[in-house]
């Protein structure tokens, strides 16, 4: 028999279930919104001088940014170089009386929007889902064609996932990829996409990319102390990941190095390896897509935690825009 209490109980764990679902619609919702509002008129530019420091860069380009106290141009100052934000027709202005004094500059590339389609049919090879897209979603927008679309879109990751609910296994292929000049607006608007005759479901996401020699996701690989790369399944040092013979049997790097009991996981597990979901969530606090809370700064026994900048809101100040997955 159902008590008071325990009827009490169930109410309080469904209401707060549904106000987190709530909250993370609402989030969510402002997010895509942030993303088809996004200003495309405004770039950004890496500075820098030969044998120069970021902060006597700083000094030559304050200088010159002095100059123009009318202009809405931001800058922000690294370890060897300044990067400048704003619009357009302002950042051109700058650049011309940069050269003037020896500054080098160097347009960034912008670090587009992430998206994760889920559900996409078998049939259709990784090679023909920017024809998918385009065919039965954006044919006959104004501006757009199916070259545009494949050149606005880069397939970062296409992988299968299954698992078991009602004594029925769910098998889903998801594709993640990054979409720029425009496409980002329009994939933001929709909540799925026709690819072949499935409807996909489709969301923004952010991608963690761990270190490419070692596989760490607390550092780069521009900051990997490793001499060369090892192996992401096993860890040996004379093999890649792509050869190795123990793929059916990985051991998250990440996990033994922290001293974890569950390691026998790859570390791009987002169900089983801790320490992955972490620095999803962080960078999905990051990049706007969570509610940001007053959390401890991850850290781990090689140092702090350097997230490899691969969200939305910091990639392009790195010069670091190739991604892998």
């Amino acid at each position: 028999m159902l008590t008071e209490k325990t009827a009490e109980k169930i109410f309080k764990e469904t209401s707060t279930k549904l106000e987190l679902r709530d909250s993370k619609e609402k989030i969510q919702k402002s997010f895509k919104q942030n993303i088809i509002n996004k200003d495309d008129n405004i770039v950004k530019i890496q500075t820098s001088i030969e044998g120069k420091t970021g902060i006597e860069t700083m000094k030559v380009v304050g200088g010159v940014l002095h100059k123009f106290p009318e202009l809405t141009v931001t800058a922000r100052q690294y370890s060897n170089a300044v990067i400048l934000g704003g619009p357009i027709n302002q950042m051109k202005v700058i650049e011309k009386s940069l050269e003037k004094e020896d500054v080098q500059t160097k347009t960034l590339k912008p670090p587009g929007t992430f998206f994760q389609i889920n559900y996409v049919d078998d049939e259709i090879s990784t090679e023909q889902i920017h024809h998918h897209l385009y065919a039965k979603n954006i044919k006959g927008l104004p501006g757009w064609t199916e070259e545009k679309v494949k050149e606005s879109m880069t397939i970062l990751n296409d992988s299968k996932s299954s698992r078991k609910a009602n004594n029925r296994e769910n098998t889903n292929r998801r594709v993640v990829l990054r979409a720029t000049n425009g496409l980002e607006k329009f994939l933001a608007s929709k909540s799925k996409v026709y690819l072949g005759y499935s409807n996909c479901p489709i969301f923004p996401t952010v991608v963690v990319s761990p270190c490419v020699k070692c596989g760490s996701v607390f550092h780069n690989t521009k900051a990997c102390e490793e001499e060369k790369e090892i192996c992401w399944s096993c860890g040996n040092p004379d093999h890649k990941r792509k050869d190795c013979k123990e793929k059916n049997t990985p051991k998250c790097l990440n996990c033994i190095r922290e001293g974890n009991k569950e390691t026998k996981h790859y570390l791009l597990d987002e169900k089983k390896c801790i320490i992955y979901r972490k620095a999803l969530e962080r960078a999905k606090r990051i990049a706007g897509m969570l509610e940001r809370t007053e959390e401890t700064p991850v850290t781990s026994k090689e140092g702090s935690f350097h997230h490899r900048q691969f969200q939305q809101l910091d990639s392009m100040e790195t010069g670091d825009n190739e991604s892998s997955c």
